[in-house]
């Protein structure tokens, strides 16, 4: 999240103003998506499906009011989930149950060099890597720390030789670390994190996304969730770049002029979907994760 509203939202969301509560509208996409939402963590669909499909297009299958403070990344464990905001991370049960709350996890060394922005999140090789970012931009300066997955307890960082940091994802299998370069842009840095993060050669995408939030990496592909105008869900494929909308998150309704904020993304296989979509929405007090079938 790279802007928000409000007290509370200053230590988790990031936000400085509070705008007015006005006449909400709903867009046609909102309609056509809430035609197939249900309501439940528990609810029973279809998840069958090539995910690696280049030309998939995704369904809101299950959404889930979860606790507004989760609020930039979301990631799959073992036991459950993983959530994060500017400030903060928590782990919950399978039913979205808060089971460990770390506010403030970041040792101060980092708080000093301007590490103050927990983004997005991926869990892999037994840890929480969660990625950091300080503002200013010019120093092509960012990190990563990562945690342990249970107890939430700090464990490292790494410096990255790369501009922005807005979300990042780590593949289970090579221990490939893939994050924007930039915000807005192509250009995905790749990081060899079993070799202390050696830089490799960057992905490009074939074309610009914008406001990048979430991503993670799954069946040969990359998946990105955007804050973008259309809130898109993007896949790119690993080898080649080549890059396509595969939809839209599942909240588009505006309060007055102010619309949820696309967040995290997960892409792991569950009883409820292949990709996890988290949508925060202060206005209205709430968090939401999206869970989508092709």
């Amino acid at each position: 999240m790279r802007h928000g509203y409000a007290l509370l939202c200053s230590l988790f969301l990031g936000c400085t103003t509070t705008p007015a509560v006005t006449e909400s509208t709903t867009t046609d996409a909102t309609a056509d998506a809430a035609t197939d939402a249900t309501t439940g963590s528990d609810a029973s669909v279809d998840v069958s499906g090539d995910a690696s499909a280049s030309n998939g297009q995704v369904k809101l299958a299950v959404t889930t009011g979860v606790s507004m403070l989760y609020s930039q990344g979301i990631a799959r464990l073992s036991n459950g989930w993983a959530f994060s905001a500017k400030a903060g991370l928590w782990r919950t049960d399978n039913d979205f149950n808060q089971v460990v709350e770390k506010i403030n996890p970041l040792p101060q060394n980092l708080l000093d060099q301007g590490f103050g922005h927990i983004g997005d999140i991926d869990a892999a090789d037994g840890k929480l890597y969660v990625g950091l970012e300080q503002g200013d931009f010019s120093k092509g300066k960012q990190a990563v720390a990562w945690f342990d997955p249970q107890t939430l307890d700090f464990l490292g960082t790494v410096d990255l030789p790369q501009h922005e940091n807005p979300c990042l994802a780590i593949d289970e299998t090579t221990l490939i670390a893939y994050t924007p370069d930039k915000y807005h842009g192509t250009e995905i840095r790749r990081y060899d994190v079993k070799n202390a993060w050696k830089p490799l050669p960057s992905l490009t995408l074939s074309q610009q996304l914008d406001a990048m939030q979430g991503l993670d990496v799954a069946d040969g592909a990359l998946w990105f969730s955007c804050d973008d105008a259309v809130h898109g869900l993007y896949r790119a494929d690993l080898k080649t770049g080549e890059t396509v909308q595969i939809g839209s998150a599942g909240h588009l309704e505006a309060t007055g002029s102010v619309m949820p904020e696309v967040e995290g993304i997960d892409a792991s296989h569950t009883g409820s979907g292949f990709l996890h979509v988290l949508t925060n929405e202060p206005l209205q007090a709430t968090s939401w994760v999206d869970d989508f079938v092709l």
